[in-house]
């Protein structure tokens, strides 16, 4: 991943499950800044595959984030 295309590495990150796509965003320096500057969109793209119809994306993610206890502005 580490030659690929910016574009090309948030495509690969949206077929990983939550728990994978945090410990791949975790992984190193680049993905860590990949997922960090396309967090709004790596989730709205995560929660439009999963067929939620007409809801807050950033909303959701942030009631995911305080339900978690965790800081919402890091994935």
């Amino acid at each position: 991943m580490e030659s690929l295309p910016e574009e090309l590495v948030i495509e690969q990150l949206l077929f990983l499950s939550h728990k994978d796509l945090k410990n791949t965003c975790s992984t190193n320096k680049r993905l860590r800044k990949i997922c960090n500057e396309n967090k709004e969109y790596i989730y709205k793209k995560l929660i439009e595959m999963d067929f939620f119809d007409n809801i807050n994306y950033e909303l959701l993610y942030r009631l995911f984030e305080v339900e978690k206890g965790k800081n919402p502005n890091s994935i």
